[in-house]
């Protein structure tokens, strides 16, 4: 479609040009565009996606050739597609050789590069001759893949580039160095092969640098993030790099740690006063066992200063009591500055109430809680028995700020009920708890005047939850006290809540069902109290 839409237009690389139609000029005031001089207009359309300003160079002589200014040179997935892979070739081609922009500010790329790495040196040579400032190359676009992009030398020297983007390549050997790159702020590797050198080399040279991603990355092992010299160094992403055994972090400016992979890296700290939004979302294979929890236990000591925590039930698997000497002790640590927890249950840990009680007990200054219990169960065995269900029922201690708390896939299972009891019975300001099921079921709400709504009534098993829950809720009904009432609401149409969004806070998610709670309030028809 693009090419057609290109072959429409003026092919000479000309000035956008005034059209003096009366006609077209009345109807664009008509339309309230005002009307403005080529040189303000070029500048508009420069920064239009290419995709974007082609299509607007259809609608009128006048923009007939707008695209050849283009800062953004997007080819990426979006533009590829419904396209043949000689069609997709035949517009770059074009686009490229008419562009007439003093400038290019991005140029993103997916394409297959077999047979074609010459072109596509000279598609990435054309934006560093602009002072192209993001670059996103993505040669992930063959289905079965053989060559493996190799990274021109001409790029590493480009001073210009801001952004690098890397999916699917490797860098030149022998080793390179990154010293044209001093004004990258952002490099993000996907499928790339980077070594623990050619990261180092990153650090000593990208003074810069302020966000580092790093997403299966095979050839690193024993990483070390040295940004002792870096001043705007504030996240780091690595994502299922499954080699990793060792990573070692010495960044005093680092604000945002997100990990998620292999529960046996070790991890190492130096300097992280400014850490404080963390997420650990730690794998155990099925075939390692679960030993390799012992990694964990030194992690909450390097975690004093984080406010926002995200982990998976291996990590507090890994922080369980353990014996010592004959006699099972837990773990000794208070985590003061603590303000949002966020727990993501994996299918494959043992991880019981008691596990998280003993967690939420060190996090005295906690307001918000999140637990995941999609797709999770948990287990009854002798452990729990013997050694974690008395001593959850005795645990002495008070949230004296906890305010939110939310439960996610929750299916109304007995040590899910022993949860929500001791969260009720601790809180002792709670405004706020939130329990959601799966798809299909039900949201109930408990507020500060010691009430629980529910807003949907669904089929549970073969009964149904309206007219049994007097069964289900005993020993909750007992928790709250006699002045407990339970009431059921009217069915709410369309989802109580949507997917989780790890990227945004429970709190702002409590709010939205909030505000859909008092919408409904008005029409809500309320049945039978138990």
């Amino acid at each position: 479609m693009e090419e057609e839409d290109m072959q429409q237009q003026e092919s000479s690389p000309k000035r956008i040009k005034r059209r003096q139609d009366d006609g077209f000029r009345s109807r664009s005031r008509s339309r309230g565009i005002v009307t403005l001089s080529d040189d303000i207009l070029e500048y508009i359309f420069s920064y239009l996606s290419i995709k974007l300003a082609i299509k607007i160079g259809t609608l009128s002589s006048r923009f007939r050739n707008s695209w050849i200014y283009s800062r953004n040179l997007d080819f990426d997935e979006e533009f590829a597609e419904g396209q043949s892979r000689e069609e997709f070739i035949r517009i770059v081609d074009r686009v490229l050789k008419l562009h007439m922009g003093r400038k290019v500010c991005r140029f993103r790329l997916f394409f297959d590069p077999s047979e074609k790495v010459l072109q596509v040196d000279e598609w990435i040579r054309f934006a560093a001759m602009k002072g192209v400032e993001e670059v996103d190359l993505d040669f992930s676009a063959g289905s079965e893949r053989i060559l493996i992009y190799k990274i021109p030398d001409f790029l590493l020297d480009c001073g210009s580039v801001m952004v690098l983007k890397l999916t699917l390549c490797e860098f030149m050997p022998p080793l390179i160095s990154f010293n044209g790159f001093g004004s990258l702020t952002t490099l993000s590797l996907s499928r790339v092969d980077v070594t623990d050198q050619i990261l180092h080399s990153v650090f000593q040279t990208c003074l810069l640098l302020e966000n580092l991603d790093l997403n299966k990355c095979l050839e690193l092992d024993n990483l070390r993030i040295s940004a002792r010299n870096l001043r705007r160094f504030k996240k780091l992403k690595i994502t299922d790099c499954k080699n990793l055994y060792c990573l070692k972090i010495d960044a005093p400016t680092l604000h945002s740690l997100h990990y998620s992979g292999n529960g046996k890296l070790m991890f190492s700290f130096g300097s992280t006063s400014n850490l404080k939004d963390a997420m650990l979302d730690f794998t155990v294979s099925m075939f390692r066992g679960f030993g390799e929890t012992l990694y964990m236990e030194n992690l909450p000591f390097k975690l004093v200063h984080v406010k926002i925590l995200t982990v998976s039930s291996i990590f507090l698997q890994g922080l369980s009591p353990k014996y010592v000497n004959g006699e099972l002790k837990a773990i000794q640590f208070c985590l003061h500055n603590l303000k949002e927890f966020q727990l993501l249950m994996e299918t494959v840990s043992y991880c019981n109430p008691y596990d998280i009680a003993l967690f939420l007990k060190n996090c005295p200054w906690l307001e918000r809680i999140f637990i995941d219990l999609k797709g999770f169960s948990f287990y009854h065995g002798i452990y729990w028995e013997l050694h974690a269900k008395q001593p959850l029922a005795q645990l002495g201690c008070k949230f004296q700020h906890l305010k939110s708390v939310k439960l996610n896939g929750f299916k109304f299972e007995e040590l899910e009920m022993l949860l929500v009891k001791f969260v009720l019975e601790k809180a002792i300001v709670l405004e706020t708890l939130f329990l959601v099921p799966d798809k299909n079921q039900y949201k109930i709400t408990y507020t500060g005047d010691m009430q629980i709504g529910i807003s949907r009534e669904v089929q549970m098993g073969s009964s149904r939850i309206g007219k049994d829950l007097g069964k289900v809720w005993p020993e909750l009904g007992n928790a709250l006290g006699p002045d407990c009432e339970i009431e059921i609401g009217s069915i709410v149409a369309g989802p109580v809540l949507g997917e989780r969004d790890q990227t945004s806070s429970p709190a702002l998610e409590v709010d939205e069902v909030e505000a859909e709670d008092r919408e409904n309030q008005g029409s809500a028809d309320h049945g039978d109290q138990v």
